[in-house]
């Protein structure tokens, strides 16, 4: 269900024969999953639920969103366990893996009590809390305007809540489909400014959203831009040797 490289491995998780395992490749070797080679193993998770994602945060140290909880993954060279997974109290897990987002060393998420942040050494910060949590889960009451009822997510549409960062900008956009809506999109966003630690809904349609980034020309690509010679009008001579 879910793949990502951390450091020198690539890590699955979401196993369709064990939900509760992380398994890693060989060091440097994506094909090599027999355990015991060339460091590739897995670590079974006694608790906190089915392992729903993992992704790398910074260098060789990975996170694991279980349903519950979240563990830290760390490579260890020389060790016989080759990394050290360690669960982080106090940290909620996850039912929407693809609302997590990697930026600037942490990961953005919307956890079960609202959205998040973790860092690579486990520190966990809840940016959504008296901000943006109680009214994207539904927490107000029937009092509360019926505008502003209306933006909480579907519960029951977890895969619509998807993530992804701006490439240019210190923002995370997130996108769900509202607690009224019955097709089967995304209807509203919010977005975070990671800096300046503010939000701003926002409305969009589709079935989903990952960052895009627009390929570089090689040379050869040139020519289907400009094919052909192109005349050069207006030049003169600065008074060096012709080439």
């Amino acid at each position: 269900g879910w793949i990502a490289v951390v450091g020198r491995f690539l890590v699955a998780a979401d196993l369709l024969d064990d939900p509760f395992r992380v398994q890693w490749s060989g060091l440097n070797a994506i094909t090599t999953w027999a355990a015991g080679t060339n460091s590739s193993d897995f670590q079974d998770l006694p608790d906190q639920g089915r392992a729903y994602a993992v992704v790398e945060v910074s260098g060789d140290v990975g996170v694991i969103f279980q349903a519950s909880g979240i563990r830290r993954m760390v490579f260890a060279p020389g060790s016989e366990f080759v990394f050290q997974i360690e669960r982080l109290p106090a940290c909620p897990g996850t039912n929407a893996p693809y609302s997590i987002v990697v930026s600037m060393g942490s990961a953005f998420y919307l956890s079960n009590k609202g959205f998040a942040q973790i860092d690579a050494n486990g520190g966990f910060v809840p940016i959504g809390e008296e901000r943006v949590d109680r009214t994207f889960l539904g927490k107000h009451d029937s009092s509360a305007p019926a505008a502003v009822r209306d933006l909480a997510y579907d519960p029951t549409a977890t895969g619509l809540i998807q993530g992804a960062g701006d490439p240019t900008k210190s923002v995370i956009l997130w996108v769900y489909r509202s607690i009224l809506n019955t097709a089967e999109t995304f209807d509203k966003g919010v977005a975070y400014h990671t800096t300046l630690k503010r939000w701003a809904p926002f409305e969009a349609t589709g079935e989903c959203m990952a960052p895009v980034v627009r390929p570089g020309l090689t040379m050869e690509g040139l020519d289907a831009v400009a094919p052909g010679a192109l005349p050069i009008t207006g030049a003169a001579s600065n008074g060096g040797p012709n080439l």
